[in-house]
């Protein structure tokens, strides 16, 4: 269900049509549009194996196609008519895979999106990625990212988070500091070329990487939060 306002104090629930989505995870504005980005099933890729796979295998019949859950991008003028664009970022990584929004950031006409695909129970390499558009949304590519190689780390479910800032990106994930992870802050000008890796100190996780909640930017920086079991920690980096 999506609700608009004019004033933020009185909403509107809309006839939508188009925004396939089953689920919601973010949506923006981008050159007088907006941009959904939400979870919609289709029919699994080729080679994905499963549960019903092996079913299969064993003789059992489910007589429908599986359906597997992918992430898209939806785009509207109004709020109320949506057209699907820029296809399926990402496809899942392997058994009992999903997907997850890290997050989005426009800067101008430049979008940036961090994605990434788990692998529950399998142990297996996480896999994330960065896709970008520089036409408001209409069209999209993943990027050959460079600078971020301490984000492949084993056995961890992060997805860095992404904000706008000045003229640029500055993405917040995890790096491996000894025996534990740190939060650590890079930043990059077009968001596929990412530099000045700072870790940030603070608390510490060991073996294994926690997740950064959120970020949101400020006019000289940005505040990060995570949240571990009832503590909250809060870092708040000066950029200029």
């Amino acid at each position: 269900m999506v609700w608009r306002s004019e004033d933020g104090d009185k909403w509107q629930q809309l006839e939508t049509n188009g925004l396939t989505a089953r689920y919601l995870d973010a949506i923006v504005t981008s050159g007088g549009a907006f941009l959904a980005f939400g979870a919609e099933e289709v029919p699994a890729p080729p080679g994905l194996e499963s549960e019903e796979d092996l079913e299969e295998e064993e003789g059992a019949e489910t007589g429908e196609p599986e359906m597997v859950y992918v992430t898209s991008v939806w785009r509207s003028e109004d709020g109320e008519q949506w057209t699907a664009v820029g296809g399926d970022p990402v496809t899942p990584a392997g058994e009992n895979s999903s997907e997850g929004l890290g997050a989005v950031a426009v800067n101008g006409d430049r979008v940036v999106v961090s994605l990434g695909a788990e692998c529950y129970g399998c142990y297996d390499d996480f896999s994330n990625a960065l896709y970008r558009s520089e036409d408001d949304g209409r069209s999209w590519q993943e990027l050959d990212d460079t600078g971020l190689d301490d984000l492949d780390l084993a056995n961890t479910d992060v997805i860095p988070r992404v904000v706008s800032f000045d003229s640029g990106f500055v993405a917040v994930g995890t790096s491996e500091d000894g025996d534990d992870t740190v939060a650590t802050l890079w930043r990059s000008a077009d968001g596929e070329t990412w530099t000045g890796k700072t870790q940030l100190g603070g608390p510490r996780e060991y073996e294994y990487a926690a997740d950064i909640d959120a970020m949101a930017a400020t006019e000289t920086g940005v505040i990060i939060l995570e949240l571990r079991g009832d503590e909250l920690a809060v870092w708040r980096v000066e950029l200029s």
